[in-house]
Parts: C-alpha cells; structure tokens; sequence
C-alpha cells in the first residue's frame, strides 16, 4: 500500500472520486443512475422489475447507438434520477478495441454532464457533489461479453474524466468477479496515469499518516479472514434514515406540543420512548398504532447507502449491528453470492455470512428501543451479547457509524477486558473505531480497547458550518472504506475466466495456464474428496463450470443428424428430403447469401402429414413449422441481443408459421441446444436498401452457451396453438 504522508495532492478543490461496488445498481443511495437499454428502449427482466411503473409506460420511442436521455424531464424529489443509455448492439463485430473504449467513453460522459447540469445546484446547497451510478456497460447482453477486460478499463478511464470535473462516480459491478476485475483496472489506470494512492483517496493532511496506518491494519485483517464489523445508525444516515434522537424526534411529530420539546430532549433516549409508547396506547388502546408500526413507517426505506455497499463490498462474514432498518443485509445479499443469515432469526448455513441484529428488526417483532426494553434484554438477550463478546475476543472488529454509548456495549467490554486480562495478563486491542470527528476525551476513555481513528478534525462552528463539516466528514467516510475495498481485493476472483485475459499479466498467464492443465480430467476430480475442494477453490478464481448436457431428446435429434446415410444427400449436397431446390424446383433455390434458407413444412405432423426433415421435436396437432440452417457469426455471438436474420423473400409463407409479423414484433418462446427455454421475440424490419426481413433476438446469454464461430444450428420456428416457439440444435 502507498503510505505517502505528504499533504501535497491531498484533497484536491473541486474533484470528485471513483467509488467501486458489487451490489445492485437499482437500490443504491445516488443522484442518478444510468439504465442500459438498446435503440428500441427494450429493458431486460433483472431492471425492469425495479423501475415504477409509470416508468416503464414512459420508455417509447428510439435513441441512436450510444445516445442518452432522462426519463423524466426534471429530477425527482424522493429518489434517484434515472437515465437511459442505448448499450445494445452497440459493438459491430470486428470492431477495434478503440472504438470500443470511445463509445464507452462518450456514453459515460454524456450521462454525466446531461445529469450534472440539472442536479448541481441541489447537491450544492446539500454541501457535496452530485454522486452519479453506472453499470459494466455490455458486459451483459451489450455486445462485450467475451472481452470483459476492455469494458472494465475503458469504463474506469471514461469515469476518471467524469470524477475530475467535481462528480462523484460509483461504478456498481454484480458479483465478486466483476467486482475484483473493475479494481484491478482501477489500479492498472492509476499506476499507468502516476497517480498515488494519496492522491486518489485524499484526505485532510493532518490525518494522512494515522488515516493510512489504519487502512494497512484493517486490509491485513480483512485478507486473513479476521475482520468483523459492528454497524451502527450513522451508516443509514447516508441512506436518508434519521439518527437516534432525530428518529425520535420524527416519531413525537403530532403527539407534543411545541412545550413539551426541550424537556422531552433533555430526558434519556430510552425514556423518550418508552414516554412516546405509553402516549400511544392511551391514545386509543384499540386502534392506536404501536411505536413498532411508527418506526416502519420510518425506517422501511429500501435503497441503501454508499458505505453499505462499500462494507458489503469487502466480503466480512460476520457482523453486528444495533440498528433496526434492513439495508445492510439488503447490499449484502445484493453483493454476495449467498444469501445474508439474520440472527436471532433464521438458522446459519455452512460458510454463510451472517448478521446479528442485537436490538431487533423492524420487520420482526422484539424491537429494543424503550427502558423497559433495555432492562428486559439482559434476560432475553444474553446468548447474543455473548456473540458479541466472542467476536471481540477472537476477531478484530471494525466499529462504523457507532458511538460507543450503549450501556449493554460497556457492560460487554467491561466483562471481555476482564476475561482477557484474567487469560492472559496484558491488554489486547479489541478493534478499531472509525468516527467521523475527532473527540481526544472519548479516544483517551478507550484508549486501551480501541484504536479510534476519526477521518477529519474536532466538530466546531456555526450550525451552517457543522452542517458543511457533517457532508464533508461523511463523504470522508466513504473514501476512507472505498481504499480499505480497493486494497482487500484480488485478482484470483477472474484469474480462470477467459472473458478477462486482457487484464492478466503475463506471469497471471503462465499461472492461469497451469491451473487449467489441472482440468484435463474434470470429472476425476469431481469423484474425489481432494479434487472436488480443487475444484472448489478454482471456482472462486473464476472456473466457470461447463455447460450441462443437453437434454435426451435433443442429442436424440443431433445424433440422427450425424448419422444420416450418405445416400440420402442430394446432388446440392443436402438432405433430400430437405432440399428446397429438389422439393420445390430449381427456381426455389435462390443465389448464396450469407442469410440462411428456410424449408417450410408441408403438414402439420399430428394432422396426418410428416415433416420432410428432422425437426428438434414432433409436431402437436394445429402446428406449423419452418426450419433453416444458421451458420453462427460474430454478431450472434458477441452482439447482445444476439441476432439470428432471415430475409422475408426468402419467407413468403413465414406468417403461416409463426403469424402476421408484418410491421410488427412479437414475443416467442427460445429453446437453445441444450433444452433450456428462455424468452425472446421476433421483429419485422426494412434495411437501408429498402430490403424487408425478420430478425429473432434473445438477450438471455445462455442461448449462445456451447457455441463457437462456424458451427451451423437448425433453427425451427413453430407455430403452436399460444405463444410461437423456436428451437434450435446443433447440426
């Protein structure tokens, strides 16, 4: 790690920061965020599902190759702006690696400077920059999903000139590959730009050495496994959600009056609860809501912060927490491939990160808020503060947006330092403590427990300027844990995946190429104790496990294929009973074009007629069929919606089979060659020429699984009774 101490180049006036998280780009906490879309404004399931849905009404229209727009002419006022961005078909096939990162590039930035303009003058009078989120743009259905590397980089090299015009920029990746892929290119920029760590995570020059002695600390923990987290209310400030007595000064809105304010302030929290709870009941006893109900009303906030996705981020298996809102365990189940255990509740499987919520949740009842509460949870709770009190004992944990003030937490540390010293005799760091001001008498009062490490000086001034020095401090926070995720990631997460070669270096070659000799034979390995935790470990450096076997009837159908007597072909050199020109006369076979042939059946199977060629499943009654040979190209391949283009002269009795497309598009049901049934849809359009022809696109990836350039694939279009179906296998 730089530990470069000097307060040159520490933070810069005027520029922003790359943030780098493996969550949901839907639920985050940001200005505005870019939604990936193609020309036509088609949405794939995984948005689609998380946008509102007058939105959805509202996507009409077209926009050109790498263009943007808002969706809504003016930010809204309760959650995040969102963009579109035509991604889809953007890449043609061969295209330079250039134009590649020039469109990233130009997308990225137009985004960026079409939200900045309307967005500034809000996030200015909140005393922060506009904090815009985007995706891996086409590392899924975009065109770019066997050169993933490229993306990656051309992605961070567009967000660094968005960050140094004042923006900041949070790149959200979805799983721990992509995740681990997005910094290294991080990194690969930073070195090959000169830029330092100290540089890139500025912080107040005063602070550099501490601020970097305690980033090294909690990265060697974090890569050992050791580190745990204690997740307080701070956290979820980020989020939008109140702080202690802010949240209950929301929840004595309506029930005080304006006399009643300052000595209500001046009474334990605790007892401003349980005061506001007996309020409630006499209130009216059979309809009053409860304070469980109120703090849902409140707290049932579904976007989490930044420094929740950034702790997701970091993969700690183990955490706690006093607060009562679930966006923790939301990005942690947004990050990590397994789903989050939240105790006291639900049972912890082998190897699953877990969350300990010791007050309660408040989608569950049990919340510990009021006096009584407190008292009642040394009882009820005693098995959980022992948790706790194990984890400080074994592990290091790692306090963020906590205060330190709970009196069961002193109770807990009193009685963990006692059993340490009775053990072993000395005093043994239990964590460390990140605030964000500093506070010498608190830091002094822990002094032997904790190493407290606060990201900027004491809190002092006007109202005005706490509430400047409160962003800035926050925003601090952030930086500070997006450094500790940079250095606690590692390349072993795509080291195996082929889709980001270009990001290895080429001893990362030489050793990706022997692990891989290591799977000449994988099915011995799965046979084994040892060659099954292989297996398991080549996994989490990006194996990604081989395609299953296509399901009986479909290899019952290739291998027919395969099988088919010579003397069966004809002098085209097809099979005869498929054979346009032989069916249908030489005038039926037109001049060879790179679109693929269609043969139309002449029956309908089940009505008495068979089919002249081997379809990929009998026909049922009523069905009509069309088949042709696809040779695979680049676009079906690296496109993401993954073309398969047929001329409409060449079909003049398509309708017949799969119905009126004429100036239309319809849904259709997909069957790739291994069986598995997806959605897709079939588009009748005009080419430049004037030219008419039908066009089938897929966005689901796995409909491209197991194929290469130049293997040919029958194409079968079936028109059933409902929902037209194509299937497709392997000749």
């Amino acid at each position: 790690m730089d530990t470069t101490t000097s307060n040159e180049g520490r933070e810069p006036p005027g520029r922003g920061h790359l943030f780098i998280i493996d969550g949901d780009l839907t639920r985050l906490t940001c200005d505005a965020w870019l939604l990936p879309t193609d020309q036509y404004l088609t949405v794939t399931d995984s948005f689609k599902e998380h946008l509102p849905t007058e939105l959805r009404s509202a996507l009409v229209g077209r926009l050109p190759h790498g263009g943007v727009r808002a969706t809504t002419e003016t930010p809204p006022s309760d959650g995040p702006w969102i963009w579109v961005g035509a991604v889809g078909d953007a890449w043609s096939p061969g295209a330079s690696i250039d134009a590649q990162r020039k469109f990233i590039e130009g997308l990225t930035i137009g985004f960026a400077e079409g939200a900045h303009k309307q967005l500034a003058p809000r996030a200015a009078a909140e005393q922060r920059p506009v904090r815009l989120a985007i995706n891996a743009l086409g590392s899924g259905h975009g065109g770019m999903a066997d050169d993933k590397g490229t993306i990656h980089e051309a992605l961070i090299a567009a967000a660094m000139k968005v960050v140094s015009q004042g923006i900041d920029v949070v790149i959200v990746t979805h799983g721990a590959t992509p995740y681990s892929a997005a910094q290294r290119a991080r990194r690969r920029w930073l070195r090959a730009n000169g830029v330092a760590d100290a540089e890139h995570w500025p912080c107040d020059g005063s602070r550099a050495a501490d601020l970097d002695q305690a980033a090294a600390d909690l990265v060697t923990h974090a890569s050992s496994g050791d580190l745990v987290l204690f997740l307080g209310a701070g956290v979820s400030a980020g989020a939008g959600l109140p702080v202690w007595q802010s949240l209950l000064d929301t929840l004595w809105d309506g029930h005080e009056d304006a006399v009643d304010v300052v000595a209500r302030r001046g009474l334990d929290v605790r007892d401003q609860a349980m005061l506001l709870a007996k309020r409630l009941a006499y209130a009216s006893p059979d309809s009053a809501r409860s304070l469980s109900d109120e703090l849902q009303a409140r707290l049932g906030k579904d976007r989490y912060s930044l420094a929740h996705g950034l702790l997701a981020s970091l993969g700690i298996r183990e955490s706690v927490t006093t607060n009562f809102d679930c966006l923790y365990e939301s990005a942690v189940r947004a990050s990590a491939a397994q789903n989050v255990a939240v105790l006291p509740y639900e049972p912890v499987r082998p190897n699953q990160p877990w969350l300990l919520k010791l007050h309660g949740s408040v989608d569950r009842e049990g919340i510990v808020l009021t006096r009584d509460d407190y008292l009642g949870a040394a009882d009820t709770h005693g098995a959980l503060f022992g948790i706790v009190q194990a984890m400080l004992m074994t592990k290091h944990m790692i306090f963020v947006g906590y205060s330190l003030s709970d009196e069961d937490f002193h109770r807990l540390v009193f009685e963990v330092r006692a059993a340490l010293k009775l053990a072993t005799g000395s005093k043994q760091k239990l964590g460390t403590v990140l605030t964000l001001f500093e506070d010498p008498l608190r830091a002094e009062l822990w002094r032997d427990e904790f190493t407290v490490v606060s990201m900027t000086g004491q809190l002092k001034g006007t109202d005005v300027e706490k509430s400047a020095a409160f962003a800035h401090a926050a925003r601090q926070l952030d930086i500070f844990l997006d450094l500790l995720a940079y250095h606690s990631s590692s390349v072993e997460r795509f080291l195996l995946d082929s889709t980001y070669d270009s990001m290895l270096t080429r001893d990362e070659r030489k050793l990706r190429d022997l692990l891989k000799a290591l799977l000449d034979d994988r099915a011995l390995l799965a046979q084994t104790g040892v060659g099954q935790e292989l297996l398991s470990i080549l996994r989490r450096c990006g194996l990604r496990d081989e395609p299953v076997d296509p399901p009986p009837h479909v290899s019952e159908t290739r291998n027919n294929m395969e099988r088919q007597d010579p003397a069966q072909e004809c002098e085209h050199g097809d099979l005869r009973a498929a054979c346009i020109e032989c069916l249908e006369g030489p005038q039926a076979r037109p001049a060879r074009q790179s679109t693929p042939q269609a043969r139309l059946s002449p029956g309908t199977g089940a009505d008495g007629a068979e089919t002249p060629w081997p379809l990929s499943r009998p026909l049922a009654k009523g069905e009509r069929a069309l088949t042709f040979d696809f040779p695979v190209n680049h676009s079906f391949l690296r496109q993401g919606d993954h073309p398969i283009t047929f001329r409409k002269n060449s079909y003049n009795r398509l309708a017949q089979a799969i119905g009126h497309l004429d100036h239309s598009s319809r849904p259709v049901d997909v069957v790739n060659i291994h069986g598995q049934l997806m959605d897709g849809r079939v588009r009748h359009s005009v080419s430049g020429g004037g030219g008419e022809y039908y066009q089938l696109n897929c966005h689901d990836p796995q409909i491209i699984d197991g194929l290469s350039i130049g293997d040919v694939i029958q194409v079968d279009l079936i028109a059933t009774a409902h929902r037209p179906e194509i299937r497709l296998s392997r000749r």
